[in-house]
């Protein structure tokens, strides 16, 4: 929440999109970031980015694989467990 004395706006996320399994993080307060070296929001998105799970860099761990297609028999099959996951 913005103070009542402060005229800028708390910091905020502006856009989020997902490329290629990349979550895109855009901030209201950042300026054009094609301009700018490697900044607080670069190391803000990374972070962001190294929390998801799972993800492009974390794929999901084969226990986790194997507890989705117990519990939901229906799903996809790129989604669920095979044989080779299970040994």
């Amino acid at each position: 929440m913005r103070k009542p004395h402060c005229t800028n706006l708390p910091y905020m996320i502006w856009r989020v999109a997902c490329v290629d399994g990349v979550l895109l993080l855009s901030f209201a307060q950042e300026m054009d970031p094609r301009d700018a070296p490697v900044t607080a929001w670069d190391r803000i998105r990374v972070r962001v980015n190294r929390c998801v799970y799972p993800s492009r860099w974390r794929p999901l761990l084969r226990r986790h694989r194997l507890q989705l297609s117990l519990k939901w028999p229906n799903l996809p099959p790129e989604a669920r467990a095979t044989g080779q996951d299970l040994a």
